[in-house]
């Protein structure tokens, strides 16, 4: 079968359809486990944020936010959104072995980049420990997504629970604990890169053996078939330029803000972002519910159900989008005071601004997972070239005059501007059936 725009027959399609419907459970259960583990996950992330915040200083969370910024484009193009390729992978087209391998290569090469760009940049040696502690963690963080992709594949919603909401306590715990015994980052750093390697060995691999359980075949985790992983890194490589430059449009911000505003605003930044992150977190565990529905949908040549499923989580993703922007109007500035204190609250008005793109936001990524869903992937680079100009520019021309509100509009046009384009391209792709 081919990789790109494959089809079955109807009969197989059917057959392949109630097969995995029979074993998947409902669509609605499925969606709670991941919007419950999000939703966990992302409380623990919020809660480092806060935990930095009132034990550290908002320093200290700048030094953290750029360790993040820094290693995270390089970890994410090397990932290769190889979980997402996996989750759809409704043909079973490579074996799990074949995506592991590939991951954990890659994930090695990605450690290289980063040691040699810490030490190209003139900065503190403190802030390189700190990136390069981050990107251990990363690292780890990056061997279990490909795992909890084995699992969305499988339908192991409950396990991908599991496994998300272990590795937020368990961040949450390490960080918050050695910042209030030590008040040092490094620390902390190392403690949250320890915990998640533990959770990779007493946690995600078993369970990744025990859906081999049933099957007379050992569990093989490296396979050194170099055929497969040329192609499959051929396939994945467009997603890999994709994810960077995804991750690059949501980091020049940071660069920019540490540039011209400093650490300090930099935190201040950091933690008004991620009430946005965190806000996303139950619509992005309905996507990723959803897209292996899609791939079958598009693979068994159900357009119209393809349509259907997608415009529904259209009309969702505005929906939640409306909700943070009226959470930011209404009761943005004492939760601001509430979790990182009254410094931020001069800050409301900022948050109100970004919370306005979160309709835009959502929408674009469920574009973005139906366009992975159909493996319309080389489709998307220049789209993402075109997005992180936008993002830079509008940086560039309001980050030095306007401060953090400038770094605000800047996200707001950049998120914008993401949409007609990508649904434009989902609409032409479905409307030629694949073709």
């Amino acid at each position: 079968s081919r990789i790109k725009g494959s089809r079955l027959s109807t009969e197989q399609a059917s057959c392949c359809l109630d097969k995995q419907n029979n074993n998947d459970g409902s669509l609605k259960q499925n969606f709670i486990y991941v919007a419950i583990a999000n939703v966990i996950n992302a409380l623990c992330l919020w809660g480092i944020l806060v935990s930095i915040a009132h034990l550290g200083s908002a320093e200290l969370l700048g030094q953290f936010s750029f360790g993040l910024a820094l290693s995270a484009p390089v970890i994410m193009f090397f990932n290769l959104n190889l979980r997402s390729i996996l989750a759809t992978d409704s043909l079973s087209t490579y074996p799990f072995a074949i995506y592991f391998t590939l991951r954990v290569v890659l994930v090695l090469v990605a450690l290289a980049c980063i040691l040699v760009t810490v030490k190209v940049l003139d900065i503190s040696y403190e802030k390189e420990m700190i990136i390069v502690l981050i990107a251990l963690a990363k690292s780890a963080e990056a061997v279990s997504d490909i795992i909890q992709g084995f699992f969305l594949q499988h339908s192991k919603m409950n396990w991908l629970a599991v496994s998300r909401i272990s590795h937020g306590v368990v961040a949450l715990a390490a960080i918050a604990i050695s910042l209030w015994l030590t008040k040092s980052m490094l620390v902390a750093c190392i403690s949250m890169s320890a915990g998640w390697f533990t959770l990779l060995l007493i946690l995600d691999l078993p369970l990744a053996k025990r859906i081999h359980s049933n099957s007379n075949r050992p569990f093989i985790l490296f396979r050194y078939d170099f055929k497969a992983l040329r192609k499959l890194s051929r396939l994945a490589l467009p997603l890999g330029f994709v994810m960077l430059l995804v991750s690059l449009n949501g980091n020049i911000p940071r660069y920019f803000v540490d540039g011209y505003l400093g650490e300090e605003k930099l935190g201040i930044f950091a933690a008004l972002l991620y009430l946005i992150v965190a806000a996303s977190q139950v619509v992005m565990a309905l996507w990723q519910t959803v897209s292996p529905r899609l791939a079958k949908l598009y693979n068994s040549g159900d357009l119209s159900g393809f349509k259907r499923l997608f415009l529904k989580m259209t009309f969702i993703a505005i929906a939640f989008g409306m909700l943070g922007m009226l959470f930011a109007v209404f009761v943005g500035e004492p939760v601001l005071g509430l979790a990182y204190g009254e410094e931020y609250t001069s800050y409301s008005n900022v948050l109100v601004v970004l919370m306005a793109a979160t309709p835009f936001l959502f929408l674009s990524s469920l574009c973005g997972h139906g366009l992975t869903a159909i493996r319309k992937l080389d489709e998307q680079i220049p789209l993402g070239l075109f997005f992180v100009s936008v993002k830079g520019l509008s940086c560039w021309l309001l980050v030095p005059g306007y401060g953090l509100t400038g770094v605000a509009w800047a996200v707001f046009i950049a998120t914008v501007v993401q949409v007609p384009p990508k649904l434009w391209l989902l609409n032409k792709a479905i409307t030629k059936g694949g073709v």
